[in-house]
C-alpha cells in the first residue's frame, strides 16, 4: 500500500561516520562479524535534525546530531561515565541541550534506568553550565518559533515530567565575545516556569505545528495548546474517552483524532475516528481472523487525505478523510493483501509527521508522511502507492471485482495535490 523511501539510515548516515573518525569507540561485533556501534536515536527536530547517542570510549555516552540538508554529523556534549538518556532535545540555535538520563545500575553493558533520574540543561556554546531542572524522568522538547527575532536572546522549553505535569521554562540568554552564549541568571530558572498542565494521563507533541495535545485523569476532555513566538492559546476541547488516541491534522485544514480500544479475550478489534473538521465520528470494529487471535494494537497513519489503520497480519483500512460519511471512498483488505510495506513487525514504528517535499512525487507531491522505525533506525517518507492500486484495479478475480469501484478513488488521490486544490 506505501511506496518507502528512506530518507535516514543510522548504520550509514551515523555510525559509519563514528568509525571513519573514532578508533577508540566502544565497538562490538553483530551476528555476522561486522563492527557494530552501540548507538540509539533519541528524537528528531522540527527542523529534521536527528539526535542520538552513542557509547564513546573508556565508558563514556556522547550526543551527536545529523544535519539531513547538509549530511553531516556533529559532536554535542560528551558525558564522562555511562548514562541511559531517555530524553533530550536541541534549541533551535544549537546553544543549550536538554537532557533527562539515569545513571548506570549496575555492570550490564547497556545503562538501564535507576529509580532516580536527573533533567539537565547544558550550554553546549561554550560548553560551560548545567543546570539541573527536575530529579525526576521527564520528556523535554525545546520550542522551535517560526520567527528569527530575539532568537539568540530566549529559549523556550516544555518538561512533560512522569509525574504527570507540564511546565514551560523560558530561559533568558546572554550573548558575549561575538559567538559565546549562555544562560542569564541560571539560578532563576525554577522561578521562570510556567505549569500548563497537571494530572496528565496522556500527551502528544507535534513538532511540525508546535502543538501540545493531553488529556487528564479528571476529566474526559482533550486539550491542544498552541505555541507562538510570544504567546501560548489553547485552542481546541473535545469530549473523548482516552484509550490509545492519536491526533493528526494537514496543511488543507482537516483534523483527526484516531482511538483504538482495547482488545479483551480475543474479541473484535475496535477503533474509532473523529473527524473534528467535519463535525463526526466513526466507530469500526473488525472481527478477529485466525492468522491474527495475537490482540494488537492499530498504528495509525495519516497520508494524504487518508488515515491507514494497519494491524499486521490481520488487515488494512484506508479511511477517506474527506468523505467520512460515505464509505465506498474507503478500502477495506484483509489477510494477504494487507500489506502496508514496512519492515515486520511494525510495532516500532512511529509516525513523525507530515513533512513538505518537491512535486511529481506519489501521493499529490506537495507532502509525505515521516515513519521512523526505531528497530532498524531509519527513517522513511511514505506515499500511496500507485502501483500496488493498479496491480488490484488490474486483477480480475472475484474478489477484486469487488473492490475496483473502492480503489478508483484511492488510485485518483495519487494524482492529486492538496496544494494545488487549496488554490
Amino acid at each position: 500500500m506505501l511506496k518507502l523511501k528512506a530518507t535516514f539510515d543510522l548504520r550509514r548516515d551515523v555510525v559509519a561516520d563514528i568509525l571513519r573518525k573514532e578508533t577508540t569507540v566502544g565497538i562490538g561485533e553483530t551476528s555476522n562479524g561486522c563492527r557494530a556501534v552501540d548507538t540509539r536515536i533519541l528524537n528528531v527536530e522540527r527542523d529534521g535534525g536527528i539526535l542520538y547517542c552513542w557509547k564513546g570510549a573508556s565508558g563514556t555516552t556522547r550526543i551527536g546530531k545529523y544535519d539531513r540538508h547538509t549530511k553531516n554529523n556533529k559532536l554535542l556534549y560528551t558525558f564522562d561515565r555511562q548514562v541511559c538518556v531517555n530524553s533530550c532535545s536541541l534549541n533551535k540555535e544549537e546553544t543549550l541541550l536538554a537532557i533527562s538520563l539515569a545513571q548506570r545500575s549496575g555492570e550490564q553493558d547497556r545503562p538501564k534506568p535507576m529509580s532516580k533520574c536527573l533533567t539537565l540543561l547544558i550550554e553546549i556554546q561554550p560548553i560551560n553550565n548545567t543546570k539541573v531542572l527536575k530529579a525526576v524522568d521527564c520528556t523535554v522538547r525545546f520550542l522551535y518559533p517560526e520567527t528569527d527575532e530575539n532568537s539568540l536572546l530566549e529559549s523556550h522549553l516544555l518538561l512533560i515530567a512522569e509525574d504527570g505535569y507540564i511546565e514551560q521554562y523560558h530561559i533568558l540568554l546572554s550573548k558575549y565575545e561575538g559567538y559565546r552564549v549562555v544562560m542569564l541568571n541560571p539560578e532563576r530558572l525554577s522561578k521562570l516556569a510556567e505549569r500548563i498542565a497537571e494530572d496528565v494521563s496522556w500527551v502528544q507533541w507535534d513538532r511540525h505545528h508546535q502543538r501540545l495535545y493531553y488529556h487528564t485523569h479528571r476529566d474526559k476532555i482533550l486539550r491542544c495548546f498552541q505555541f507562538y513566538p510570544n504567546r501560548n492559546c489553547e485552542i481546541e476541547k473535545l469530549s473523548l474517552e482516552h484509550h490509545r488516541m492519536e491526533v493528526f491534522t494537514n496543511s488543507i485544514g482537516s483534523m483527526c483524532v484516531c482511538v483504538s480500544h482495547p482488545v479483551i479475550d480475543g474479541q473484535e478489534q475496535t477503533y474509532s475516528v473523529t473527524f473534528v473538521h467535519s463535525g463526526c465520528s466513526k466507530t469500526f470494529r473488525v472481527s478477529p481472523e485466525e492468522s491474527c487471535l495475537t490482540p494488537l494494537q492499530p498504528l495509525f497513519i495519516p497520508i494524504g487525505y487518508y488515515i491507514l489503520v494497519y494491524v499486521a497480519g490481520c488487515f488494512l483500512h484506508c479511511i477517506n478523510t474527506r468523505h467520512p460519511e460515505t464509505l465506498c471512498h474507503s478500502l477495506f483488505l484483509s489477510g494477504l493483501e494487507a500489506r502496508l510495506g514496512l519492515p515486520e513487525p511494525s510495532t516500532g514504528v512511529t509516525v513523525l509527521g507530515v513533512e513538505e517535499k518537491s512535486a511529481g512525487g506519489e501521493g499529490g507531491g506537495a507532502s509525505a508522511t515521516a515513519l521512523l522505525d526505531l528497530a532498524s533506525g531509519k527513517m522513511y517518507s511514505a506515499d500511496l502507492s500507485s502501483a500496488f492500486l493498479l496491480h488490484i484495479l488490474c486483477s480480475d478475480t472475484p474478489t477484486t471485482r469487488m473492490r475496483r469501484f473502492r480503489v478508483f478513488p484511492v488510485r485518483l488521490s495519487c494524482t492529486q495535490s492538496p496544494c494545488s486544490e487549496e488554490r
